[in-house]
């Protein structure tokens, strides 16, 4: 977990100075040709504000893996006893978090907050539950102050009529799809689903999309719904699993299973709006 925590905070920090920077560091000529094939990801036209997807390209699956990564040194420092390495974990989580807010990811945010209360629930002990919620509380007032800029094109990106519009119409797509393919679904395949769901596609899907931005409702258009509640009842036998062993466990350790716990939900609720366990990074780290 220290491994995969200072990994995150690595790519949070790559992520970090492309947005300062404009530039990416290791980028290739097949990646620059993409970013400008899609206007480098400008928040809105005109803006010249790029959303950062690192690795990812896409900022909302670097903001996925943001949102649920975070968790991981949370639950790492509520189980530390070392004044050092409670420290490092901080820096960690701020580095993590930063990145989150590059991306402009609504659904980062929601999976965020959604594993933070998860967290809460599962860490043990009162005196962490306080100190999160402080943190919460210091994260909420500090933002507006040094970001504000950040901050109201984030709420301006939320309240975009066409980002709900698309989202909307992208799931009463796949919802099309299950309807008419509910055994076999449209087959599996990462491209499959952009070629043979468009003659489903809905008024308000305005344009194509690679998957119906619901990583359960993708399972079912793509394997079918006998497939799909295949994978949910692997899911909730692993969360189940995962909760019979903090149930087990001492208070020091619970803080520790919390944060991976919590780490799952998250991704369990961006995936609820966006491609989670469906998108092959996310879903080997959730695993």
């Amino acid at each position: 977990l220290n491994y995969i925590a200072f990994f995150a905070a690595l790519i949070a920090l790559h992520s970090i100075i492309q947005y300062t920077t404009g530039k990416m560091l290791f980028s290739t000529s097949s990646y620059d040709a993409y970013l400008s094939s899609v206007n480098n990801y400008e928040i809105f036209s005109g803006s010249h504000v790029f959303r950062t997807g690192s690795f990812f390209v896409n900022p909302d699956s670097a903001g996925g893996f943001f949102s649920m990564m975070l968790l991981v040194p949370l639950g790492l420092f509520a189980n530390s006893f070392s004044i050092l390495k409670k420290i490092c974990y901080l820096v960690e989580v701020v580095l993590i978090l930063l990145a989150v807010m590059f991306t402009y990811s609504t659904e980062s945010w929601l999976a965020l907050s959604a594993g933070v209360f998860v967290f809460l629930l599962l860490v043990g002990r009162a005196y962490y539950r306080f100190l999160l919620l402080l943190l919460v509380t210091t994260a909420a007032v500090v933002l507006p102050v040094f970001f504000p800029a950040q901050l109201a094109l984030q709420l301006q990106h939320i309240s975009s009529p066409s980002e709900l519009l698309l989202r909307s119409g992208a799931w009463k797509t796949g919802i099309q799809v299950i309807q008419n393919f509910p055994l076999s679904g449209l087959g599996l395949g990462r491209y499959v689903y952009v070629i043979r769901a468009d003659p489903y596609r809905v008024v308000q899907q305005y344009r194509p999309l690679d998957h119906p931005h619901d990583s359960f409702l993708e399972l079912a258009a793509l394997g079918g719904i006998p497939f799909a509640l295949t994978f949910l009842a692997l899911l909730l036998l692993s969360f189940w699993r995962a909760l019979r062993s903090w149930l087990q466990a001492d208070l020091q350790t619970r803080s520790l299973l919390a944060g991976c716990i919590a780490s799952a939900a998250a991704l369990t609720s961006y995936s609820m709006s966006d491609a989670g366990w469906t998108l092959a990074p996310l879903l080997l780290v959730g695993w």
